[in-house]
């Protein structure tokens, strides 16, 4: 049905002309959950280590167990997106976002069809031009917990791969370090080294975002990170607190033996020593 629809122009471009007119909430809420649904925007259950022994110890037994239809496969999907972005989908979700009191659901079905188009880098450049990082700002930083940890990390996607100088200038800027901030707490892996990521990109361009990862408690967070187990999240957040240390007194927290992070120095150090290592080997 979803490979049916985007075959039809008429389909769409009646669904996209009718989301640019519509004010009813119920139903604009009817026309983006198709659209959620056409994307696969829904959201995604994620298994316990338990649950998938459990599946893997069905099939073995050769019980039914249910799986995605082949074209929700990730191939058919970016098709379907870029169908439905070649036809104005980021004006009609830009345009949804502005009608007066949009409920939560409409906001949450919009963070999520607009995360699985940063998903693809080609078009987070397009996403910035026609404005759909602006919604997602107001998103990541007004409304429920999930909801703007998804609004969160599309835009640190976008702010990974374009200037933020450019693209989220003056307070823009200023006012994505609080989400970031809160993503470096997320439970996934890629949430988290998105978000240093981002926050390394912005930190190098601007004092004021420095000052504010500061006043954010963002040094103890992306500091305790240099410790994860995951390496490449090891490395980006010791480039972002390289970046930070442009700020005077998070230089000083550093380097005078009064310092809060003085002792972080035998870290550094250590960290450098198993880089060392790692070469020789």
């Amino acid at each position: 049905m979803k490979e049916e629809f985007v075959r039809h122009e008429t389909y769409i471009n009646s669904l996209i002309k009718y989301g640019m007119t519509c004010t009813n909430r119920a139903q604009l809420y009817s026309a983006i959950s198709i659209i959620q649904n056409v994307t696969n925007s829904h959201p995604k259950k994620t298994l316990t280590e338990e649950q998938k022994k459990y599946i893997e110890l069905a099939r073995l037994a050769k019980e039914y167990i249910p799986e995605d239809h082949v074209y929700d496969q990730t191939e058919y999907v970016k098709k379907r997106t870029f169908h439905l972005v070649e036809h104005d989908l980021l004006s009609l979700l830009v345009h949804v976002s502005k009608v007066a009191k949009v409920s939560e659901n409409i906001r949450e079905c919009i963070a999520r069809i607009l995360m699985t188009v940063a998903e693809d880098t080609k078009y987070r450049g397009l996403m910035v031009a026609r404005g759909a990082h602006l919604p997602l700002l107001d998103i990541a930083n007004n409304g429920r917990s999930e909801v703007m940890n998804i609004a969160a990390q599309s835009l640190a996607k976008i702010a990974v791969t374009s200037d933020p100088r450019l693209v989220f200038p003056g307070q823009q800027s200023v006012e994505l370090v609080k989400p970031f901030i809160r993503l470096l707490d997320a439970q996934h892996e890629l949430q988290i080294f998105e978000s240093l990521l981002a926050l390394t990109n912005l930190s190098a361009e601007s004092e004021e975002v420095r000052k504010k990862i500061l006043y954010e408690d963002g040094v103890s967070k992306i500091a305790y990170l240099q410790t994860d187990d995951c390496e490449l999240i090891q490395r980006a957040a010791t480039e972002c607190l390289c970046n930070l240390l442009y700020e005077p007194e998070i230089f000083s927290m550093y380097v005078q033996e009064t310092g809060t992070r003085f002792q972080d120095i035998l870290l550094w150090l250590f960290l450098c020593g198993l880089f060392f290592l790692y070469k020789i080997l």
